[in-house]
């Protein structure tokens, strides 16, 4: 018929080979028509992901039903279906006139850390320190939710220029 069915294989060990991967699913009754390992362009490094392409329908059904959290050297595997788009979670309304932007943190700041500061301002709802993709060390900034709105002139009057860790911080 020449159908192609793709399932994607994320969570894979990054230092499995292609064909311990290949011995694994096969021993969990997973025998796909072919397989795309996905490697960084840059580096040749494992980014650990895989797409097994089948010829049915059901055949990848069987796939996702063997494979799905399946114990792959200590790994859990996520595999779903490739061919139809992932349903994107809507992410939880923040009201964003009880936020503010921090900026100038330092680098060795923890979440606790940080609501420990904000504190002073009022009763936080929540903190997130933005991380760098890359590397997933702090960039320096983040983001203070608090209860109530009243809190948010509070924190930059109060805050801004605040020394924490050897640093003057900035917030908006």
């Amino acid at each position: 018929s020449g159908e192609k069915h793709t399932v994607f294989c994320g969570n894979v060990p990054r230092d499995i080979s292609e064909e311990d991967f290949a011995e694994y699913i096969s021993s969990n009754d997973v025998n796909p028509t072919g397989s795309r390992f996905l490697y960084q362009r840059e580096t040749g490094e494992f980014k650990g992901a895989v797409f097994l392409d089948f010829g049915s329908g059901e055949e990848a059904q069987g796939a996702i039903q063997a494979l799905s959290g399946g114990d792959c050297n200590g790994y859990s595997l996520r595999v779903n279906s490739a061919d139809e788009k992932p349903q994107r979670q809507e992410r939880p309304q923040r009201d964003s006139t009880n936020t503010v932007g921090v900026g100038n943190l330092p680098f060795d700041i923890d979440e606790d850390g940080l609501r420990e500061v904000f504190s002073q301002a009022g009763e936080v709802a929540g903190v997130r320190i933005i991380a760098d993709r890359e590397t997933g060390s702090s960039r320096g900034m983040g983001y203070v939710d608090f209860s109530d709105s009243s809190a948010v002139e509070t924190a930059v009057s109060k805050l801004s220029g605040f020394t924490v860790g050897g640093r003057a911080i900035r917030v908006d």
